[in-house]
Protein backbone atom coordinates (compact mmCIF):
# COMPACT_ATOMS: atom_id res chain seq x y z
CA UNK A 1 0.00 0.00 0.00
CA UNK A 2 1.46 3.00 -0.76
CA UNK A 3 1.26 6.38 0.88
CA UNK A 4 -1.53 8.05 -1.58
CA UNK A 5 -4.04 4.99 -0.33
CA UNK A 6 -2.77 4.97 2.95
CA UNK A 7 -4.97 6.34 5.85
CA UNK A 8 -1.83 7.16 8.33
CA UNK A 9 0.44 8.89 6.00
CA UNK A 10 -1.69 11.67 4.88
CA UNK A 11 -3.52 12.85 8.11
CA UNK A 12 -5.91 16.34 7.69
CA UNK A 13 -3.74 19.05 10.31
CA UNK A 14 -7.08 19.42 12.47
CA UNK A 15 -7.25 15.81 13.25
CA UNK A 16 -3.08 16.01 14.99
CA UNK A 17 -3.19 16.42 18.13
CA UNK A 18 0.60 15.92 18.86
CA UNK A 19 3.43 16.11 16.87
CA UNK A 20 6.89 16.74 16.37
CA UNK A 21 9.39 16.39 13.22
CA UNK A 22 8.78 12.57 12.97
CA UNK A 23 5.40 10.98 14.25
CA UNK A 24 2.12 12.52 14.67
CA UNK A 25 -1.32 11.47 17.42
CA UNK A 26 -4.94 11.53 16.65
CA UNK A 27 -7.96 9.91 17.88
CA UNK A 28 -8.92 7.12 16.22
CA UNK A 29 -12.12 7.45 14.33
CA UNK A 30 -13.67 4.21 15.76
CA UNK A 31 -12.73 4.19 19.10
CA UNK A 32 -12.62 1.13 21.22
CA UNK A 33 -12.84 2.53 24.10
CA UNK A 34 -12.42 6.85 25.53
CA UNK A 35 -8.92 7.90 24.50
CA UNK A 36 -8.52 5.90 21.96
CA UNK A 37 -5.87 7.12 19.86
CA UNK A 38 -3.20 6.38 17.59
CA UNK A 39 0.68 6.94 17.36
CA UNK A 40 2.35 7.08 13.89
CA UNK A 41 5.48 8.35 12.24
CA UNK A 42 4.61 10.94 8.97
CA UNK A 43 6.85 8.58 7.01
CA UNK A 44 5.02 5.40 5.59
CA UNK A 45 5.83 2.19 7.18
CA UNK A 46 4.49 -1.79 6.92
CA UNK A 47 4.74 -2.09 10.51
CA UNK A 48 6.21 -0.38 13.59
CA UNK A 49 9.35 -2.74 13.91
CA UNK A 50 10.13 -1.12 10.68
CA UNK A 51 10.51 2.25 12.08
CA UNK A 52 13.69 3.99 12.35
CA UNK A 53 15.08 3.68 16.07
CA UNK A 54 15.00 7.61 15.83
CA UNK A 55 11.14 7.03 14.95
CA UNK A 56 10.68 4.67 17.97
CA UNK A 57 12.01 6.91 19.88
CA UNK A 58 9.95 9.94 19.59
CA UNK A 59 6.73 7.85 19.11
CA UNK A 60 4.64 10.51 21.58
CA UNK A 61 3.73 7.52 24.14
CA UNK A 62 4.30 9.93 27.25
CA UNK A 63 3.08 12.63 25.50
CA UNK A 64 0.04 10.76 24.51
CA UNK A 65 -0.11 9.66 28.37
CA UNK A 66 0.13 13.59 29.69
CA UNK A 67 -2.68 14.75 27.14
CA UNK A 68 -5.34 11.58 28.06
CA UNK A 69 -4.46 12.44 31.90
CA UNK A 70 -4.98 15.96 31.48
CA UNK A 71 -8.69 15.41 29.57
CA UNK A 72 -9.94 11.73 30.48
CA UNK A 73 -9.85 10.34 34.16
CA UNK A 74 -10.53 6.97 34.12
CA UNK A 75 -10.84 5.81 37.52
CA UNK A 76 -9.54 2.67 38.17
CA UNK A 77 -9.34 1.39 34.45
CA UNK A 78 -5.80 0.81 33.03
CA UNK A 79 -3.94 2.09 29.87
CA UNK A 80 -2.66 -0.06 27.49
CA UNK A 81 0.01 0.34 24.66
CA UNK A 82 -0.58 -1.69 22.01
CA UNK A 83 0.84 -2.48 18.08
CA UNK A 84 -1.48 -3.44 15.95
CA UNK A 85 -0.72 -4.46 12.11
CA UNK A 86 -3.21 -5.17 9.58
CA UNK A 87 -4.31 -5.28 6.04
CA UNK A 88 -6.60 -2.45 4.89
Amino acid sequence: MGALTCPFCSPAPEEIVLANSLCYARYDKHPAITGHFLLAPFRHIPNFFDATDAEQAVLLVREGKVLLDGRIHLDGHERRVGHRQGFL
